[in-house]
């Protein structure tokens, strides 16, 4: 690359990152440094085993449906590996034992394979500056026809390829300066025990509850951050952020979203010589993910770094981890997942959600403890390309052990067996599935599911009876399948604006709307399906939603009303979210598919009041009126959803 800096904006391959997650080995690693490696992983299992409640969760793949992906690896000039000698090298790896492993191995691991195949290019004498090897984007994972030779054995394994890619490491992560010498005003922690809190719309002002991003994002205190948003929109957010022309502290800004909507897309395909079509090939992706970076760098320094994951569906996520440092000079990081995309419309014209919490610096003698909130956050953040050098400098440096609740991320890929738990709906059922665990049948008898979204998916009705199996506590094994003779539909309410009440809203909630659709061809649907559709009436008068909300809700005979759990987040009602269920596999067992990249944040009901300011009710963190009323379904009046010219009836 004729500049070198610009590595740091190109994220690995999913491939790649979930391959040193996952603790696999690459395939030119002798038999020694394996051993060590395993005895070291097994050591670190075990202190985790004891320090958690949860082991480490298993992120690896095992296979997929899109047969027709791109070789991300046909343009890079390195030295080749032959066929045979790879197949060679796959066979004895799926012949060695998948070891979960902590955030602080896998990226000791992924340092360790760095200087290996340094060491390895010094022998070859190839030129230490790798002048035409560009780490590849991120990707779903590898065809399920490349993967079909694994015999079931459960995990992914890397798709033989002819020029393997090289990671991105410390001397590929080059800020004009150092983070710890960032100058910025001290700030105090807000949000220390957690928040859950709502935009702070037109008449939501004397609402304690209600917050505006720069409550979140105090420009000048930032001393860094990544901030990763479906859509962002140029200076209505960068307003709130230490980058510009003007800005001279240097803050490193890592800035992530959707590269189908980035307003430099059609002028970067130009650049890179590439069709300007939505939905990219993997290796158009990178080039033209490259020249945005270039463009951004050019725009707003050396320490803007831009990145783009690679999906077939929609780089979804909406989350900001944000480095301050309080008055007493001491470190601490804020966690903010919300439902808002990075423009006006949403956070200031939207009813949405905020999950926020700050979490301290570990003192000089506070022991280090990997926790499950700290390894799925780290993973996600990775996932999404997020440069490894901020990744390190978040591991095992921060006290997450109070996270006030818990994620539920969704990646691109297909799941099952050991890892089905891990991503989406099955992430949502295993947590569903603890919190129910010590209540009597007679306490589930009732339970009903009261869902508010931006965007409704297709929802088919054996999707919906499993989804509900899954989050009432069925296990896996018994979900319903198209063979069930048992067709009714599960207790689930759909919380959905009418046509008729979207256009009754304010002229700028109804323009900011376009973000809203209805993909569930409701006209032509069941009776029954219709009715499970109410209508969303927001709180204040005249606006619209584009939350993302679960509320599972006990019997309306139970002693309290209050909630069994609440998410909220990026992820909307749809199967490309929170994963699509089949029974594909060759043993017969389900499998989950998504396709977008999610994040959301469950919590327990009994905790959902003490994330709210004074002594609100639970109550407070709904933004519609409750009990909502169910869409007219027959005569001249009947009601039908809304969408937007932009989304499909």
């Amino acid at each position: 690359m004729d500049d070198p800096d610009l590595e740091l904006a190109i994220k690995l391959s999913i491939d790649e990152q979930r391959r040193v997650l996952s603790g696999q080995k690459s395939p030119d690693e002798d038999a020694k440094a394996h051993a060590k490696a395993k005895t070291k992983a097994k050591a670190s299992v075990a202190r985790d085993a004891k320090r958690t409640k949860s082991s480490v969760i298993d992120l690896t793949l095992s296979d997929s449906d899109n047969d027709d992906l791109p070789n991300p690896f046909a343009k890079l000039e390195h030295h080749p590996v032959k066929d045979e000698e790879f197949d060679q090298l796959l066979d004895e790896e799926d012949k060695k034992p998948h070891l979960g492993m902590s955030v602080a191995d896998q990226l000791a691991e992924r340092q360790a394979l760095h200087q290996k195949r340094k060491s390895e290019e010094q022998r070859r004498d190839v030129p230490a500056k790798r002048q035409a090897v560009e780490p590849e984007p991120e990707s779903e994972p590898e065809p399920e026809a490349a993967q079909s030779d694994q015999k079931g054995k459960g995990r992914a394994r890397a798709v033989p390829a002819a020029k393997p890619i090289v990671p991105i490491e410390e001397e590929d992560f080059k800020p004009n300066v150092k983070w710890e010498k960032v100058k910025a005003q001290p700030l105090a922690m807000a949000y220390e025990k957690g928040a859950l809190r709502l935009t702070r719309t037109t008449g939501r002002g004397a609402n304690a509850n209600a917050v505006t991003w720069s409550d979140i994002f105090v420009k000048d205190a930032i001393v860094a951050g990544v901030f990763f948003f479906f859509f962002v929109a140029g200076d209505e957010f960068y307003r709130f952020l230490p980058v510009g022309q003007n800005e001279t502290r240097n803050a490193q800004i890592i800035m992530g979203r959707d590269i189908d909507y980035d307003p430099e897309r059609s002028t970067a395909c130009v650049s890179a010589d590439v069709e300007d079509k939505p939905h990219l090939k993997k290796e158009d992706h990178l080039s033209v993910a490259r020249e945005l970076a270039k463009t951004y760098r050019e725009t707003y320094g050396g320490n803007y770094v831009a990145v783009y994951p690679f999906c077939t569906g929609a780089a979804h996520t909406k989350v900001a981890v944000i480095k301050y440092t309080d008055h007493a000079d001491r470190n601490f990081l804020r966690v903010l997942i919300t439902s808002c995309n990075a423009m006006s419309i949403d956070f200031v014209g939207g009813s949405n959600h905020h999950f926020i919490q700050d979490f301290p610096a570990l003192g000089p003698k506070q022991r280090p403890l990997t926790t499950e909130f700290e390894t799925i956050l780290l993973s996600h953040l990775t996932a999404l390309g997020c440069p490894l050098p901020f990744i390190r400098s978040l591991t095992s440096t921060y006290d997450f052990s109070k996270a006030a609740g818990s994620l539920i991320p969704s990646q691109p890929g297909t799941y099952h067996s050991v890892t089905f738990n891990a991503m989406g709906l099955g992430r949502l059922a295993e947590l569903s599935r603890q919190l129910l665990q010590p209540l009597t049948r007679q306490q589930k008898k009732g339970m009903r599911l009261e869902v508010c979204t931006a965007s409704v998916g297709s929802i088919k009705e054996l999707w919906l009876r499993q989804l509900w199996h899954l989050v009432k506590g069925g296990d896996v094994e018994s979900l319903p399948s198209e063979d069930d003779e048992d067709a009714n539909l599960p207790p689930i309410s759909i919380v959905y604006p009418t046509q008729t009440s979207a256009n009754s809203c304010s002229q700028d909630a109804v323009d900011a709307a376009s973000n809203m659709g209805c993909h569930a061809k409701y006209h032509s649907r069941p009776i029954a399906v219709k009715g499970l559709f109410y209508d969303y009436k927001d709180k204040v008068l005249g606006r619209l939603t584009h939350q993302k909300q679960l509320l599972l809700l006990p019997s309306p005979s139970a002693a309290s009303s209050q909630p069994l759990f609440l998410t909220i987040g990026s992820t909307n009602f749809s199967e490309g979210a929170m994963g699509g269920i089949d029974f594909k596999m060759k043993n017969g067992l389900a499998r989950l598919k998504i396709v977008n990249y999610e994040l959301s944040i469950f919590i327990r009901g009994t905790d959902i009041e003490g994330l709210l300011a004074g002594a609100a009710s639970w109550n407070e963190i709904i933004t519609y009126q409750r009990p909502a009323t169910r869409y007219i379904l027959a005569g001249p009046g009947k009601d039908k959803p809304f969408s937007s010219g932009a989304w499909g009836k």
